[in-house]
Formats: structure tokens, C-alpha cells, sequence
């Protein structure tokens, strides 16, 4: 039976600092090279504009998100990089430009471009060559220096400049120039040893200040750690003698608080004004750690050391150079170990620290229960295990009273002192059980016993031992204890067992819940959850199982009822989420998000939050989406609160410890303030692309996969955040990302976007920051609207030139047809012309004259072979079967044999073997065809040759045609033989070519023609 887990009671409000008052408990949170830092040993801090931390150490420039540390160091195989690895100091202009400085270099930082710029000091260098600190000043210059010399350079123009601030030689690159400090007059101060100086940023006047009246012989030096501005007063913090000087700016007086005050020495390496209240300083010492100090007591409230006992002490007593407070109120310590920060104005947790643990025993001061007194503000009771019960005022850090009347017998003493339960009644009545059985507490810490467990053994209730109690809206008390469920009639003072009619509610019982209308939820020490209505005795069991096949059960020990009536119960295996309206139930584990799967205590806030503790960790679960959000020691929680209670009173979360009490506020909305939503890096294809302060860019369309990374700055804590966005014209609706911070969109297509980002606080649902980026997807050149145009343009030439193509086509085709007809008409229209007029005389002249008749009747037949050859010719010419050059051969060969048939001539027809494949259109064939014909029919009739040679060959897409005999050649002049010429030369120049003939009388006749083809 486990006896050691335990509920805490509602606590209604905690202790809240006054003004003039130290701050209280304050939690230091850390970072290291644990969490990504190049190196713990760190210089100086500063946070940008933006809102992002950079930290100066020797082995580079961290940049700090709140989440990542990006590391910016010196590498000499690349350009863009610092120009050494050690920064000390870092300020930042108007431009947002960060100016860095390490032991011999200036340079800044462009954010925007991602570029370092080194300043040319080459001119200076027998005069300056030890950078120590760096200040950039109201009138746009940066300033350091070194020796008898200021260094000025312009953060306009980037040029250096020297400043003489005396002619004391032997200052002369001796030491370097210490903090700076601008005050409202426009005086820069800063300290070289062994004086302090003031340089008016408008006159050029320097003023010198050489020694420190007060101090044994007058001869202390002004080796300032740092330098704050207090109005008519400078703080300077001593390094080698250490302590604080106090100088008069208007007398020059300088009152020294000397290290003896303090009992031991210390160096003093930095100084900060509190941001919160001008009545402290905040110190840091080379080896007593960050101190307090009140300017108005001249002393010291106290030291936060790393050997506090608490958690969340400072990372190191050894400060190095800087305390930085930032717009959030987060003061930054940069220390030897690592950087220590906390914030003032959102303290996450106050801790208060009851009675000092001492290590014997762990259970003395575990504080279980705490109880609010109503009507002693700021005084709280508290019920421990073995140590009874005490009231303490944490105001005043003072024990009010213990638990009165305790027995002398250490037995008794022990059951007496042994609390279990704690409740604070509706009516201010305090109820508590022990093992003796159930008192009332009086106000003085005596008790009144109004149940005595004894006065059962004679009732068989031997074992009769009480666990937990829950009050009703009747103010009936139900308790779960060792032999079942017993109840307690506060009107009539009647203890009785609750319900002898069901066997369960017999059993050992371990925890108990009254929920709404009377209903008891009841952990059984059988591993079940019991729903009890004493109204109507109706009862349920619920079995938990780790794995429902085994049937390995699951030990449920706190439990809470949330609005929608579901239960929802740690265990030591992980969190326990019953949805009884469903009779489902769900396992919770470390794979889901709990910081631990071990879960002891439980705690409800009425809405929609559900907080499980556990050691070193509390979960918040949120009932509505079941996300899970931790706390835990980076949030300031202190380690081994296992055991200790936990609860929810209004916006704050309330756990109970070893020795202290801690206050936790959960409403996010009031860490948020500064905290900025930025948009820190575009992605297109993998590629990173810039954008300027505007939040525009334009991708070309082959950038059209792009991530979108986005970050909450806020450096103490963005967990209790989730973040939405969306890409308007592209998905508007609002995608839940949760933690994730980051966006991908992939193949968008052209076009003009706009992606939005939010984050918005997890318990209220109100938005609290937001951004937004332009981005334009340029349109392809082939969807563009010129190239649309000249497209279209295109088109509609192609159709008007394919148009005129068919013009052309049918053009051709009519003047073939007229062509046709026309030869048709010529040639046999006038056969038959012939042919019938010869008819005709042929019918008169049989009788009268048969020799004319049979004469006639031979030419009809002549002419009528004649036509039937020209129609032929025009049947082959126009079939599209014959437009090879190797068919027009096989044609001519044809027609030769018939033309030489009767004579003696011996004739030959020679084609090259390239004109074989080659095609020719209709007209060309035609047109040499008849050009060959008429060649050879004169040759046939007229030449009376012995041999005839006709030879076709092609050469650059002419057609050659080459054509002699050795006969009688012909007179050119004679009309017949002039129309034959003519109509060569006609149907030759058709066809871009040309007809040469040589006719030589009794030599024979050659002619050479050449056709495009």
C-alpha cells in the first residue's frame, strides 16, 4: 500500500515585492555549452533591437534565439566571417548594425546582408593597438580608446578619428580606456588609469579627474570594473582594490565604500542599475557572485552565490565583465562558467523556503498540504509527514506556532504528528486526520479531537486507518480509508460507514474525489476507479490496465474530475486518462510528451488545464487538444518536488516541497509583452534567399518550394505558445502548428502570396504576436503575357501562311484544270475539228474520187493516232503515280521506240542512276516530257540521222537534258521549226532554266536544256 502520497489544499495568493523592496527569490536560469554555447567563458552580452541576445567570447560570437545558439567565429578559408574569434564588446547603431570589438580590431555585423565589415586602424596603431571597451554615443559615433587617446569612429562615414584626451606621456599606450557611461548633459564619461575623464560630445572639452579624495593618502586609482550614470552621481565599481566609489559629478567629490565594510574583499568587474527600482545596484564580484546593494543604506541586501542551498542559484561567483538588463527586464550575467540570466518583472516561480533541510531526514519538511489563513494575510499552514502541522508567515520569513498538546510518549507523539489529510472547511474550519483519527485545529495550533480511531477496535475496526477526505455540497465529509468508504455528518457529528449494501466500497480505498451533484470517484487499492452516487447507491468499476492483454494492471493514485466529467489520475507508469461516457481509457506516457512517465500528485484549474507533477518536472496537459507542455528546472522548478503537493488557485500553481513552498504563474499572457514574432529565414529549393525590412520578396518560378522559419524571441520561455499560419491565395485557412516553427509549401505555382504567422497564448486563445511575408512567384517567360501575345501573333501567321499554302494549292490546281483544258482544247479539240471536217470530204470523194478518198481516209487515221497519243500524254502527266524521274524515262524510252520504229536510226536513252529516286511535280514532268518529245519527233521526221542520243542527268536540283543527232540540221528561221523553239524556250523558262541550240547544216543538231526541279 503506498502511504506517502499525498493532496495539497487551494492556496489563494502569494507574497508579490513592494517597491523599495529587494527583490525576492530570484531564480537563475543558465546558459553553457550544454545548451550550444561556443564556450562558458563569456565577456560581455548585449540584446539587439530584435530582441536577440549576442554573446562576446574568446572562441567566437554567439547569437542566442531562446532556443538555438548560432555560432559566428573566424575561418580563414572563408571571406564573410569575424575577423578574429575572440569578441569582447558589442553596441548597436541606428542602422541596427552590431559594432564588435576584440583586443586590437573594430568591426560590425550587417545583419541584413549577413556580412562583417573591418575598420581600417592600420594609421593608429603606435598609438591605439588595445581595444578594451566599445560604446556607441548619442551622436552617432562609436567610441574606445586607449593611453592619452580616445578613438572615435563614425558609424555615417566608417572613418577613425583620434581624440587627445591629455599629454601625460607616460599614459601612453599604457592601459586601455575602461567602461563608458553618457549622461543626460551629454558628457561621456569613462576611466583610464589612474583617472577618470568626461568628454563633452559637442564641445570636444575633456575633463580629468586624477584621484579619489577619502581614500588613505588620496592616491587610489580609478580602475573602474564599469560605470553607471545616476543622475548628479557616478557609480564606479573598483577591480584591483575592489568596492564601490560614489562620484559627485558636480563638486567632483567621490565618497569610497571600502572593502572592509564587507568583511573580505572583493573585485568589482560590473555594474548595473536595477530596472525596476532605482534604490539598487546590482554587482558582480570577481569571487562573492552577484550582489544587491541599496544606495539608500550604503550596504548590501545580499549575495547570490553558487553555493546557495536553493535551486536556481547563479551559475559562478566569478563575474567576468558584464550585467545587461534588456527591455524585457532580464538582467544578463556574463560569468566564467557560462551566462546567468533571470528576469525581474516575470519571476516564474517564488520560492520560499520554510525551514532549512538537513539532510537526515527526507521526509521531516516535506510540506503536503498548505492552507491559506483568511484571516492572517500572508500566513500559511503546512502538514508535513512525522513533523505535524506549522504555521508560518512567509512575509516575514518567521514560524508562527506548531502543533500544540502533543503527547509526551513518543509512540502517541508519533500518531499524532503523522498528518495525512488537511482541509480548510467552507466556513474557515481546518480539518485534519492523523492516525490517532480526524481534529479540528485551533487557531492557537491546540486541536480538538472530534474522532478517536481507538474507540473503533471495540467495533472490529482495528485496521481502521484514514487516507484522504473530500467534502460534499451537503457538508458531508466522505473519507477513503483501509477498510472502505466512511462518511462524517457535520450537523450531527455522526461517523458512520457509508454504504454496507455494496462489497466495494469495503475494500482498502486510497484516494477520494466528490465531484459535481454528490458523485465520489474512488481509487481502490485494487487497481481500479470506482464512480460512487450515494443518492441512488449506483455504482461503477473501472479496471486499469497497462496492457489490456495481458491484463497487467495499473496503479491509479490521484485523480481529478474536469468539466467534461472525465477523470484523469497519475500512477507510476504514466498519466491516466478515463472518458467515462465512452468507457475508454487512454496511457499517457514519455513517448506522448511527459517529462517523466512517473507521476505522484495532480491538480485541476477549472477550465481547460490539467497540471501532473513529477520528480523534477510538472506537466501541463491541456484536456482539449491533449497537448503537453513541461516545467521544469530551466523554468526555475526546483528538483525532487515528487512527493510534494501540488494545486491550482486562480493563475498560479502552487507546489509543495522539501523545505520551501513554490508559487508558479500559469497564464503565459503576462510573459509576453516585448517579445516580438519574427520571420528569420526563407528557404527556395533548399536555397536561402534574403529579404529586406519590408517582408517582401520576389522567386523566380523555378523557386517555387520554399520553407518559411519563424520564431516567438522570447528568451525566457515561448513554450506556453502554439503557432498558426497560412498562405493567403494559396490555403486560407489557418494551419496548427503547435511548437513547430516552421512552414513548407512545395510546386506553387506564379502568382502573389501572402503567409501569415501567429502565435497564440495556449490557455486564453488570444493572439500574441504576429507577422507576415510578401512573396511573389515570378511568372515562366511561357505563361508570361508578352510571350502569350507572340503566341498568338505566331498562330496567326502560321494559319495565313498555311492559308496562302492552300490558296496557293488550289491556285495550281485551277490552272492545271484550265492547262488541261486548254490542251484538251488545242490539241484534241482540234484533232477532232480535223477529223470531222476530213469526214466529211472523205463521204464526197469516195465515189467521185477513191485515190483522194483512201489518201483522206489515211490522214483521218493519222490524225485520230495522233490525238489518241496527245490524250495519252496528258492522261500520264497529270497521274500523281508517275512523279519520279525514273517513270519519266520509262515514258520517253516508250516514245522513242515508237518514233524510230520505221527509220534506221540508232537511238540511245541515257539516265544517270541519281535520277532514279528522285520525284518531280506534275508540271515539270509535263513540261519535259513534252520538251523531250518534240526533240525527238523533229529528229525522227526531219534529220534523217544515223544516231540519236538523249541523255538526263541532275546537278544542284536542275534537271539536265542533253539531246544530238548527226543529221541534217534544220533552218531556225522556218515557221514551223520557230513555233517548236519557241515553245521549248517557253516551257524551259517556266521552270527558272534555260534551252541552248546548236544547229550546224549538214553537221546535225544538239541541244542542251536544264529545269529546276
Amino acid at each position: 500500500m503506498l502511504k506517502q502520497i499525498f493532496y495539497t489544499i487551494l492556496i489563494t495568493s502569494f507574497y508579490a515585492t513592494a517597491a523599495g523592496q529587494p527583490p525576492a527569490n530570484i531564480f537563475f536560469r543558465k546558459l553553457t555549452q550544454q545548451q550550444g554555447l561556443s564556450k562558458n567563458s563569456i565577456w560581455s552580452t548585449y540584446r539587439d533591437k530584435q530582441g536577440f541576445l549576442w554573446i562576446a567570447t574568446s572562441n567566437g560570437l554567439n547569437c542566442y534565439d531562446g532556443s538555438n545558439v548560432t555560432l559566428y567565429d573566424y575561418n580563414k578559408n572563408q571571406s564573410n566571417t569575424t575577423p578574429v574569434n575572440s569578441v569582447r564588446y558589442i553596441t548597436e547603431d541606428d542602422q541596427n548594425r552590431l559594432w564588435m570589438s576584440s583586443e586590437t580590431k573594430i568591426f560590425f555585423f550587417n545583419k541584413k546582408t549577413a556580412h562583417f565589415t573591418n575598420i581600417d586602424l592600420t594609421a593608429f596603431k603606435n598609438k591605439v593597438d588595445r581595444i578594451s571597451h566599445l560604446y556607441y554615443a548619442s551622436d552617432g559615433n562609436i567610441y574606445s580608446g586607449q593611453g592619452n587617446y580616445l578613438l572615435c569612429v563614425s558609424s555615417k562615414t566608417l572613418k577613425a578619428t583620434l581624440i587627445e584626451t591629455e599629454k601625460d606621456s607616460s599614459l601612453a599606450k599604457k592601459y586601455g580606456i575602461y567602461h563608458f557611461a553618457e549622461d543626460k548633459e551629454g558628457w561621456l564619461w569613462f576611466s583610464n588609469y589612474p583617472s577618470l575623464y568626461a568628454y563633452n560630445l559637442r564641445s570636444g572639452i575633456v575633463k580629468k579627474y586624477p584621484v579619489l579624495p577619502g581614500r588613505l593618502n588620496n592616491v587610489e586609482p580609478v580602475e573602474a570594473g564599469s560605470i553607471v550614470d545616476d543622475r548628479n552621481f557616478l557609480w564606479l565599481g573598483m577591480y584591483s582594490s575592489g568596492g564601490l566609489a560614489r562620484f559627485n559629478k558636480d563638486d567632483g567629490t567621490i565618497q569610497y565604500y571600502s572593502a572592509e565594510n564587507y568583511r573580505q574583499s572583493y573585485a568589482v568587474t560590473a555594474v548595473a542599475q536595477d530596472v525596476k527600482d532605482d534604490y539598487f545596484l546590482w554587482v558582480g564580484t570577481k569571487t562573492l557572485g552577484l550582489g544587491l546593494f541599496d544606495k539608500r543604506t550604503f550596504s548590501f541586501v545580499r549575495f547570490y552565490t553558487r553555493n546557495d542551498a536553493r535551486a536556481g542559484s547563479i551559475i559562478s561567483n566569478n563575474i567576468s565583465a558584464s550585467i545587461n538588463f534588456d527591455a524585457d527586464q532580464t538582467c544578463w550575467v556574463s560569468t566564467t562558467d557560462g551566462l546567468s540570466y533571470f528576469n525581474l518583472r516575470n519571476q516564474r516561480l517564488e520560492t520560499f523556503y520554510v525551514e532549512p533541510y538537513d539532510g537526515k531526514n527526507f521526509n521531516r519538511y516535506q510540506y503536503e498540504y498548505i492552507l491559506k489563513d483568511k484571516k492572517n494575510p500572508g500566513q500559511i499552514l503546512l502538514s508535513t509527514k512525522d513533523n505535524g502541522i506549522i504555521k508560518y508567515d512567509y512575509i516575514n520569513s518567521r514560524q508562527i506556532f506548531s502543533l500544540k498538546n502533543l503527547s509526551a510518549d513518543p509512540e502517541k507523539r508519533y500518531k499524532q504528528k503523522f498528518i495525512d489529510w488537511l482541509y480548510a472547511g467552507r466556513d474557515g474550519t481546518i480539518w485534519y486526520s492523523s492516525l490517532e483519527g480526524i481534529s479540528i485545529l485551533n487557531e492557537d495550533g491546540s486541536s480538538k479531537k472530534i474522532l478517536d480511531i481507538q474507540q473503533f477496535k471495540s467495533r472490529s475496526a482495528e485496521k481502521l486507518q484514514i487516507y484522504e477526505g473530500t467534502e460534499d455540497n451537503n457538508e458531508m465529509l466522505w473519507f477513503a480509508t483501509s477498510t472502505g468508504l466512511w462518511k462524517y455528518n457535520k450537523k450531527t457529528s455522526y461517523f458512520s460507514f457509508a454504504d454496507t449494501s455494496q462489497p466495494l466500497l469495503k475494500e482498502d480505498m486510497f484516494y477520494i474525489k466528490a465531484a459535481e451533484k454528490g458523485v465520489l470517484w474512488i481509487i481502490l487499492n485494487n487497481h481500479s476507479i470506482v464512480k460512487y452516487n450515494p443518492a441512488n447507491r449506483q455504482l461503477k468499476e473501472w479496471k486499469v490496465y497497462l496492457d489490456s492483454s495481458t491484463k497487467t494492471s495499473l496503479v491509479p493514485l490521484r485523480l481529478i474530475v474536469d468539466k467534461y466529467n472525465n477523470v484523469w489520475a497519475t500512477s507510476v507508469e504514466g498519466l491516466i486518462h478515463l472518458d467515462a461516457t465512452k468507457n475508454s481509457i487512454r496511457i499517457y506516457k514519455e513517448k506522448d510528451g511527459l517529462c517523466s512517465s512517473s507521476l505522484l500528485q495532480i491538480a485541476y484549474d477549472g477550465d481547460s488545464m490539467v497540471y501532473a507533477g513529477s520528480e523534477g518536472c510538472v506537466a501541463e496537459i491541456n484536456i482539449n487538444n491533449k497537448s503537453i507542455k513541461t516545467y521544469s528546472g530551466n523554468d526555475g522548478l526546483v528538483d525532487n518536488i515528487v512527493r510534494g503537493g501540488i494545486i491550482i488557485s486562480g493563475e498560479n500553481l502552487y507546489i509543495g516541497g522539501r523545505n520551501y513552498i513554490q508559487v508558479m504563474n500559469t497564464n503565459g499572457t503576462i510573459f509576453k509583452h516585448t517579445a516580438p514574432l519574427l520571420i528569420t529565414q526563407l528557404l527556395a529549393n533548399d536555397q536561402k534567399i534574403n529579404f529586406d525590412s519590408s517582408n517582401r520578396v520576389s522567386l523566380r518560378f523555378s523557386q517555387n518550394s520554399i520553407q518559411i522559419d519563424y520564431r516567438l524571441l522570447d528568451l525566457l520561455d515561448e513554450a506556453g505558445f502554439s503557432y498558426e499560419y497560412r498562405l493567403l491565395n494559396f490555403k486560407n485557412e489557418w494551419v496548427k502548428a503547435g511548437a513547430i516553427n516552421k512552414a513548407l509549401f512545395f510546386n506553387l505555382p506564379a502568382g502573389k502570396y501572402d503567409f501569415e504567422v501567429r502565435a497564440v497564448n495556449r490557455k486564453t486563445g488570444m493572439i500574441a504576436a504576429f507577422n507576415r511575408l510578401e512573396v511573389k512567384i515570378q511568372t515562366p517567360w511561357w505563361q508570361s503575357w508578352w510571350f502569350r501575345i507572340s503566341g498568338l501573333l505566331a498562330v496567326v501567321v502560321l494559319l495565313y501562311y498555311l492559308y496562302n499554302i492552300r490558296i496557293s494549292k488550289l491556285l495550281a490546281i485551277e490552272r492545271t484544270r484550265q492547262r488541261i483544258g486548254k490542251d484538251l482544247h488545242d490539241d484534241i479539240g482540234t484533232a477532232l475539228s480535223s477529223i470531222t471536217l476530213m469526214n466529211t470530204v472523205l463521204k464526197k470523194k469516195i465515189i467521185s474520187n477513191p485515190e483522194d478518198a483512201a489518201k483522206l481516209a489515211d490522214k483521218v487515221e493519222d490524225t485520230s493516232r495522233q490525238m489518241i497519243q496527245n490524250m495519252s500524254d496528258i492522261v500520264w502527266s497529270i497521274n500523281p503515280g508517275n512523279d519520279t524521274l525514273e517513270k519519266l524515262a520509262n515514258r520517253l524510252q516508250q516514245f522513242m521506240n515508237d518514233a524510230f520504229d520505221e527509220n534506221e536510226t540508232d537511238y540511245t536513252l541515257t539516265v544517270a542512276p541519281t535520277l532514279f529516286t528522285k520525284k518531280i511535280d506534275m508540271e515539270t514532268r509535263k513540261d519535259a516530257y513534252l520538251i523531250c518529245k518534240e526533240i525527238i519527233s523533229n529528229a525522227a521526221k526531219y534529220s534523217m540521222a544515223k544516231t540519236f542520243r538523249l541523255a538526263l542527268s541532275s546537278a544542284d536540283n536542275m534537271l539536265m537534258i542533253v539531246a544530238e543527232d548527226d543529221g541534217q540540221s534544220f533552218d531556225i528561221k522556218n515557221e514551223r521549226t520557230g513555233n517548236g523553239l519557241n515553245n521549248i524556250q517557253l516551257r524551259t523558262q517556266r521552270h527558272k532554266g534555260f534551252a541552248d541550240l546548236v544547229a550546224t547544216p549538214a553537221k546535225g543538231t544538239k541541244w542542251i536544256i536544264t529545269m529546276k526541279i
